[in-house]
């Protein structure tokens, strides 16, 4: 029994490892580009979409496990929360580190092989494959040497790369087999919010990073001026809301004004914390857990709205 328990205790930390807080998070993009397609075209391939995104699951799952393998060093220095700071289950118990590394790996090779079945099922291009193949390794060396993007002050280059384009880009493709003007007028939203995230995550690290040697936005800002450059970004993310509809592109059925007054919760969370951080100095996780969590409110209602008026109109 008591073995059994130890067996127990060690798959709840290496499905904490995960962190599938943030995969959850890639999946709402994701869905949110193949839902925009879907709409756009009248119809949605529910095969093509589960497939395809086991492909990213897969994916994205990897980083999590190897980013903590990587950073373990660094993270010694954090302190775990909820979206910062690493997990902190290498550092409790570093006899996992191994599994983490090539459970890894062994995520990235699965997430090429359902690539290729992916494109024998649709008839798709190979060159569908090494797409997947580059984002794996993009991943892969956000923190592991020789390249380690995180380090170098190129990690916001590649998150907005996945946030923005990769994860809802590839919903978006796997639907409608193409990417088109459309798509890179919503696109824009994901990368203004998706730096709106970024700097969230990276406030409370801002010291540990500094010490790690880790080149990042928030670190080279400072708290203070992230959060004012949040608050902005979130009004430049409903202020674009607002305006997409000027751009004449996307299907007239989706009411963006409607979004763009859900985008009012990142909104106000973000001016809050520009508002109240030199109040509550020591406690800035707070705010940027709100900006975070408000985030995942919008996506969330922009997926559930998505698949409402796919709904209604009878796909």
């Amino acid at each position: 029994m008591i073995r059994q328990d130890g067996i127990c205790r060690t798959i709840v930390k290496i499905i904490r490892l995960g962190r599938l807080r943030f995969v959850a998070a890639g999946f709402l993009l994701y869905t949110a580009g193949a839902l925009l397609a879907a709409i756009s075209i009248a119809k949605l391939d529910m095969l093509k979409y589960l497939l395809g995104y086991s492909i990213l699951f897969t994916a994205q799952l990897s980083v999590s496990y190897s980013n903590d393998y990587f950073d373990f060093e660094a993270d010694k220095l954090n302190k775990p929360r909820v979206f910062s700071g690493g997990s902190g289950i290498l550092q409790e118990n570093p006899g996992l580190r191994n599994f983490s590394r090539w459970f890894s790996v062994s995520l990235m090779v699965l997430s090429v092989l359902l690539s290729f079945i992916f494109v024998r099922i649709f008839s798709f291009s190979l060159i569908f494959v090494l797409f997947v193949m580059t984002v794996n390794l993009l991943g892969w060396f956000y923190s592991a040497p020789p390249v380690k993007f995180s380090y170098r002050g190129l990690g916001e280059v590649i998150i907005l790369t996945i946030i923005g384009f990769v994860l809802p880009g590839s919903g978006y493709f796997m639907i409608k087999e193409s990417i088109d003007r459309p798509f890179y007028i919503f696109m824009a939203i994901f990368e203004i919010y998706g730096l709106y995230f970024i700097l969230n995550v990276q406030i409370p690290d801002i010291e540990a990073d500094i010490l790690a040697k880790k080149k990042t936005v928030a670190s080279y800002l400072g708290s203070k001026f992230s959060f004012v450059l949040t608050g902005f970004l979130a009004l430049i993310g409903t202020s674009y809301l607002l305006a997409i509809p000027i751009f004449n592109a996307l299907p007239s059925t989706i009411n963006f004004r409607l979004i763009g007054l859900v985008s009012m919760v990142p909104l106000i969370t973000g001016f809050m914390g520009c508002v109240l951080q030199t109040k509550f100095r020591r406690q800035v996780f707070i705010f940027t857990n709100l900006n975070v969590l408000s985030l995942a409110v919008l996506l969330s209602f922009v997926d559930c709205y998505f698949l409402f008026l796919l709904l209604v109109n009878g796909k």
